[in-house]
């Protein structure tokens, strides 16, 4: 395999992870309405904003811009 074609298979992985970090963040937001009690929407919260600070490095290291 050619060193391009390397390249691209990389950076298609990492821009799907970054599309996998941003669905989490969806999902937790969802998940965080319909949470009953504090402690519950405080650890989804939690997750959902280590997934957004993933999805913002991981744009970061690919030189893509966060706008949001």
């Amino acid at each position: 395999m050619s060193f391009l074609k390397k390249a691209r298979k990389e950076r298609k992985k990492r821009i799907n992870a970054i599309h996998e970090d941003l669905n989490t963040v969806v999902m937790d937001l969802y998940a965080i309405v319909r949470a009953d009690d504090e402690v519950t929407k405080q650890n989804i919260m939690a997750r959902a904003l280590l997934s957004m600070r993933d999805a913002k490095r991981g744009m970061v290291d690919l030189g893509l811009e966060y706008q949001g």
